[in-house]
C-alpha cells in the first residue's frame, strides 16, 4: 500500500550540482559522535554495492574524522582500523 502523489520524481539537476558547489559549511561534533559517524561510513564503504560516483568523497570525508578522533595512539590505532575489515574483527570493546 504506497502513497499516492502528483509530486514529480525526486532528481538532481545539473543547477542543484552547481549549486551544491558553492555551499560550505562547518560542523562541530562532540568527539564520540564524530567516531560513530567514522564508524557508520567505515561499515558503509565496505558494502558491494556503495556506489562508486561517491566513493572518493565519502572516503575522503571519513579519513578527515578519523584524524579528528585521533586524539590518542589507541584511538588513531582503533580508527584505522576501521577501514580494514581483517583489523576490525581483532578490536575487542572494554566498555
Amino acid at each position: 500500500m504506497g502513497l499516492k502523489t502528483d509530486a514529480p520524481p525526486l532528481e538532481l539537476t545539473y543547477e542543484d550540482v552547481l549549486d551544491l558547489q558553492r555551499v560550505r559549511h562547518h560542523f562541530e561534533f562532540e568527539g564520540f559522535f564524530a567516531f560513530e559517524v567514522l564508524a557508520a561510513l567505515q561499515l558503509a564503504l565496505r558494502h558491494p554495492d556503495f556506489p562508486e560516483p561517491m566513493r572518493g568523497h565519502v572516503q575522503a570525508f571519513a579519513e578527515a574524522l578519523a584524524n579528528v578522533v585521533s586524539v590518542s595512539a589507541n584511538l588513531a590505532r582503533v580508527a584505522k582500523a576501521g577501514f580494514d575489515p581483517k583489523e576490525v574483527s581483532s578490536l575487542k570493546s572494554k566498555a
